[in-house]
């Protein structure tokens, strides 16, 4: 994971939903840390009814020669729909593109996973399990994926998000923030502050997005 995959805005652990058939959404964000800023957009679509097709990318400046800039594709779909007070489970399926730095050519990550979401108390809260694996091109080993993150809705309008995810061989990242629909189930924007398990100050990114929800 590890802004391998992407949930609803602004969380890295995915949901067990994809958009409604023949809908689209933009998902667009900007993420600061002390060496680095990324400007990321994410457009997704529901073309056929059961799968949800998603096509962006980013722009990176850092001060880390090997941070890129990319190009990032993910296909995903459910087998058993969320429904309130029941649970839901998909497959997503992705391929990741890194533009060349001055330290690294370009190359590409692929990677896959299983996210399973539960509904609570009426859809007032939300749990998300992701497990999966990336292989990246540059030194084809393949490793696990993980991520788990909840949203606890404060008003209808206001959600709290709290995640936590990582990749083997990698420290665990965490992040934390609120998203709030300024017009219901059209147009949400979001605002975070994560970090890893290092826990320095110069670790730590804050994160400002918005989505927008198109169609049905």
């Amino acid at each position: 994971m590890v802004d391998h995959c992407f949930a609803a805005r602004p969380m890295i652990t995915d949901d067990a939903r994809i958009i409604d058939p023949q809908s689209c959404q933009v998902e667009s964000w900007v993420k600061s840390s002390k060496d680095s800023e990324e400007y990321w957009a994410l457009p997704a679509c529901n073309p056929l009814g059961f799968f949800e097709l998603t096509l962006g990318g980013s722009k990176i400046h850092s001060q880390d020669p090997t941070d890129s800039s990319g190009r990032v594709v993910q296909a995903k779909t459910v087998f058993r729909e969320l429904k309130p007070n029941d649970w839901a489970i998909g497959f997503a399926l992705g391929r990741n593109y890194h533009l060349a730095t001055s330290e690294l050519a370009s190359h590409h990550d692929v990677y896959g996973y299983i996210p399973v979401t539960w509904s609570l108390n009426n859809d007032q809260q939300f749990l998300h399990l992701n497990l999966g694996a990336i292989k990246s091109q540059i030194d084809s080993v393949l490793r696990k994926t993980w991520g788990f993150g909840a949203e606890i809705e404060i008003t209808p309008r206001a959600f709290l998000i709290a995640e936590t995810y990582g990749v083997d061989g990698v420290k665990p990242s965490y992040q934390a923030g609120v998203r709030y629909w300024l017009q219901l189930n059209k147009f949400q924007v979001d605002l975070t502050t994560g970090g890893n398990a290092s826990y320095s100050s110069e670790n730590r990114w804050f994160s400002i997005g918005i989505r927008l929800l198109l169609g049905n």
